[in-house]
């Protein structure tokens, strides 16, 4: 995404240790929270959303990580449309890499298992992220997401919904999701069959 977005060498350098380490205020957070299967209380949740508080302290204190670094930390969970954590900061309030940083944090999250829920088809997860483009996430970089995303996927296995296995031979760059596959039975277009869904990646 950095590079796409057209990131310096040096500011490439930040998001990679940005991303690395945004969530290292998980680290102060009791495992109880964090592997609790049920439903957080109204107090836990506030304790889980303190992370980005804790890993801001933690990273500001330790000579030689750039100011970025720990910025970015603690905003990855603030939103476009004001409604994130933890003060709610809105649009081109929200640093750079933070932003960047979020839409990828928020793909990983919701496409893989946790103990507190089942990852979601993969299908599912990129029309939530669509829907949320012109509210929760920058819509230009949203975008390179989803398009590098899917260009990534170019010979890999996938799953579709009627659990039928192929290879994606094509990315459709206007409805990335709709792509052309190659299958025991034949070549489908996804563009083509409206009910038929990417399910999951099989191949890494």
């Amino acid at each position: 995404m950095g590079t796409k977005l057209g990131l310096s060498k040096e500011s490439l350098s930040d998001l990679t240790l940005a991303a690395i380490l945004h969530d290292v205020g998980k680290t102060r957070i009791p495992e109880r929270l964090l592997e609790k299967p049920g439903k957080l209380t109204a107090t836990e949740y506030e304790e889980i959303k303190r992370h980005t508080i804790y890993g801001y302290e933690l990273l500001k204190s330790i000579p030689g990580i750039p100011p970025s670094i720990a910025l970015t930390a603690l905003q990855h969970h603030e939103r476009e449309d004001g409604q994130g954590y933890p003060h709610k900061l809105k649009g081109s309030n929200i640093y750079y890499l933070s932003k960047i940083v979020a839409i990828a944090d928020v793909f990983h999250a919701m496409s893989s298992d946790r103990v507190y829920h089942q990852a979601m088809p993969f299908y599912k997860v990129i029309e939530q992220m669509n829907r949320d483009v012109f509210g929760k996430f920058n819509p230009k970089m949203l975008l390179v997401f989803i398009n590098q995303l899917m260009g990534t996927l170019v010979g890999k296995e996938v799953m579709l919904t009627n659990q039928q296995i192929g290879t994606i031979i094509m990315i459709n760059p206007y409805e990335p999701l709709k792509v052309l596959m190659k299958t025991k039975s034949g070549i489908i277009d996804l563009r083509l069959e409206k009910e038929l869904q990417i399910e999951r990646i099989i191949g890494k």
